[in-house]
């Protein structure tokens, strides 16, 4: 065999195998990431359970701590930012770890300096990434805290990212909202002036 020959066979066997890759590789990335979504799911009905068998007042809470064992669809960042949260012992360091958290998920325009503040200015320069009709109204969004706001917004996208974000995440985002809104209006009220 001529060394043209064997340059040409080994070209076309290195083709080939670079050809059947090429096609493997997004039968196998699918696979993949169907396979991190079944475990969101999984996940994602457990927390549901947990979170709804308590009272409104712990839904917010009982989610966050539920994320510190999140599936793999939920990113690391997210998860340890979680499981401060259960450690924190004030208000200003919980909100603190959940905004830390959701950066390395969000954008620049989704960054606070204060994330015990109220989220009302947050709604619109970093909105959810769901559509407006599935959208928790934005004055209740505003209520939240911003750390909160960030965390739950973090969690979308990411759920989003990995094709999980089902109907029952939707239940548990809106749980989480109406949790979180409850406790910041009673806040709102708390810090307005009395007549």
């Amino acid at each position: 065999m001529t060394t043209v020959a064997r340059f040409i066979g080994f070209h076309a066997e290195a083709c080939l195998v670079a050809l059947l890759s090429c096609t493997a590789l997004p039968t196998f990335a699918g696979e993949f990431h169907e396979a991190r979504a079944s475990k969101c799911d999984a996940w994602i009905e457990e927390t549901r359970t947990k979170v709804e068998a308590k009272s409104v007042g712990r839904w917010r809470d009982l989610t966050i701590t539920a994320v510190a064992h999140a599936c793999d669809g939920v990113p690391a960042s997210l998860r340890s930012a979680a499981a401060q949260y259960a450690k924190a012992r004030s208000d200003d360091a919980r909100a603190q770890a959940l905004a830390h958290g959701a950066a390395t998920v969000l954008t620049a325009n989704c960054l606070v300096n204060a994330p015990n503040d109220f989220a009302d200015s947050l709604v619109a320069t970093c909105p959810l990434p769901i559509g407006e009709e599935r959208r928790p109204s934005p004055q209740a969004l505003g209520f939240m805290r911003a750390g909160e706001y960030l965390f739950l917004n973090a969690l979308i996208t990411s759920l989003l990212a990995v094709d999980a974000y089902t109907d029952t995440a939707h239940r548990i985002v809106l749980d989480f909202v109406l949790s979180s809104a409850n406790s910041g209006e009673v806040r709102k009220k708390k810090s307005l002036p009395r007549r």
